[in-house]
């Protein structure tokens, strides 16, 4: 099959099957719809983020809602805090520094959007990637709607498989291994906590083998209240390769790409 990577504005397909021509079209149109759908959650989230900045807050005003993060301004923090607060589980909202009540009154209507339209960030960024995964694969490239180089898609393929990888990882580690691991913290408050009220499905399981990963490879001090530090210190250091495990399969699978592509000079 010809590579689109170079002929970018080719609509046809030349030297294909008629039903390669009609996975190619479905291909282009499921970009163009990406693409239209990513400008509206752009929209919303700018909205949101905005012109109910101080909607939030007045709903959530004994709430801990601060900007941990570099990369947002104190607007977008706004945002991806309340959503945090909105959806962080009853039991946890103590530990969180969250208010109960502040919760439980807040707008349905408000709530509803910014649960939507965070969640809609996250899959519309997984599509962006999965789109070009699959680009990368079949060497195809959208003639219409977003307009980047090969690197750039290679970049967004790549980011694809190391989330895909870590995920896959984290989730076999999850139903695997974290009883045993969670068995050998049984001082640490935060991971009873998770245990009751974050849940035992794989979204859970994730969350609280993500947490523990944090408690173990972090400065302990902020934790302090959370944890006991006798049982970090006497954490068995097999169990804590397994909880490391999906991040350094992220960071395996990066640093093989870099060696075959620029050492190997492989074509990849």
């Amino acid at each position: 099959m010809e590579s689109y990577y170079t002929t970018p504005s080719t609509k046809s397909i030349k030297n294909t099957t008629k039903e390669d021509s009609k996975i190619y079209e479905l291909f282009e149109k499921t970009n163009e719809t990406i693409t239209s759908i990513a400008i509206l959650v752009a929209l919303s989230t700018f909205y949101i983020s905005y012109f109910e900045t101080k909607k939030l807050k007045k709903h959530l005003t004994n709430c801990k809602l601060e900007n941990s993060s570099p990369w947002l301004n104190e607007k977008l923090a706004t945002f991806v805090n309340a959503y945090k607060a909105l959806t962080t589980p009853r039991g946890l909202h103590t530990e969180k520094e969250l208010s109960t009540t502040d919760i439980d009154h807040f707008p349905t209507g408000l709530k509803w959007r910014v649960i939507t339209t965070y969640n809609s960030i996250v899959v519309t960024f997984v599509a962006f990637l999965a789109h070009d995964a699959i680009s990368v694969i079949f060497e195809w490239r959208p003639t219409g709607g977003r307009y980047y180089s090969l690197t750039a898609h290679k970049a967004a393929a790549l980011l694809f498989w190391t989330g895909l990888t870590g995920f896959l990882t984290s989730l076999y580690v999850a139903y695997r291994k974290l009883d045993e691991i969670e068995k050998h913290l049984p001082n640490c408050s935060i991971v009873t906590l998770n245990r009751l009220h974050i849940g035992n499905g794989w979204k859970g399981r994730i969350h609280r083998l993500h947490a523990i990963r944090k408690m173990l490879e972090e400065n302990p001090a902020p934790w302090k209240t959370q944890i006991d530090f006798k049982d970090i210190r006497h954490f068995p250091a097999e169990l804590k390769r397994w909880v490391m495990l999906p991040m350094q399969a992220m960071t395996t699978l990066v640093a093989l790409y870099l060696v075959l592509k620029f050492v190997l000079n492989a074509p990849i």
